[in-house]
């Protein structure tokens, strides 16, 4: 099987080592790492081009232009040649079994075109986990309008099925868009197993909390063509769901 990982950076010097060797310890060999930088000014560039020398898997690329995360995933894409593809974030990072787990489920059901694991926070100025988030075995098109189920960092998506695709030119919300786009050609399988360790500096909601609800409006209205009334209300039940999460994240952690 062989599956390639997009990362893209911005100034990442901190976190990018730990990502990409955490893509490097799987179970399962990777194809290729590919790194897009997005005009990073630190020593993000210094750091994997010293990493490429012990690794040959490792892709790099940097931007002529600061792009956002969005567009440099679809540069990414336009490099990645092997029939699976997976996202990971510069800050975020996974457990060993991530991309074995995740495979596994695309070949047992064969009806989905991407599988997606759960997740959970760390929260790095208390140095707190969350708990993990939920998931759905089956997971459609319907659901996802009002979803916060699916995290990037947690997705593989099998191209021979789901044909080709892109992020949409936003700076947020994209990724949402994406799984919609996805979402409509066929459906999810939900593996219930916690490999995604995503970092956050705040588990505070009020801080994105009226951009998220703007950017599922939007999309819905313009990529969906979803009536105000229907993408109001899915746009509502999204901030609603999101805040359930944040209390069985935080506020019911064992």
């Amino acid at each position: 099987m062989k599956i390639d990982v997009i990362i893209p950076v911005y100034n990442s010097e901190k976190t990018i080592v730990k990502a990409i060797n955490s893509i490097l310890s799987q179970s399962i060999d990777v194809e290729k790492i590919i790194v897009v930088d997005d005009c990073s000014i630190d020593n993000t560039k210094t750091i994997i081009n010293r990493m490429q020398k012990d690794y040959s898997t490792i892709l790099y690329k940097k931007n002529t232009l600061n792009l956002g995360a969005g567009n440099s995933r679809n540069i990414g894409l336009t490099l990645s040649k092997s029939r699976y593809v997976a996202f990971l974030d510069s800050d975020d990072y996974w457990n060993e079994n991530h991309l074995m787990e995740l495979s596994k489920s695309l070949e047992e059901n064969k009806w989905a075109i991407f599988a997606y694991s759960n997740y959970k926070y760390y929260l790095t100025k208390s140095n707190k986990y969350s708990n993990c988030s939920k998931f759905k075995e089956r997971h459609n098109y319907k659901l996802q309008l009002r979803s916060t189920l699916i995290s990037t960092p947690s997705v593989l998506i099998d191209k021979s099925r789901s044909g080709s695709f892109s992020f949409i030119s936003r700076r947020t919300g994209q990724d949402y868009a994406l799984w919609l786009d996805l979402l409509k050609r066929g459906d999810a399988c939900g593996v219930n197993s916690c490999t995604v360790i995503v970092q956050k500096i705040s588990n505070s909601l009020s801080k994105n909390k009226f951009q998220s609800l703007l950017d599922i409006y939007q999309i819905q209205r313009v990529q969906e063509e979803i009536g105000p009334f229907n993408a109001l209300l899915n746009s509502i039940m999204f901030l609603v769901n999101t805040i359930k999460k944040k209390i069985s994240f935080w506020v019911l952690k064992k």
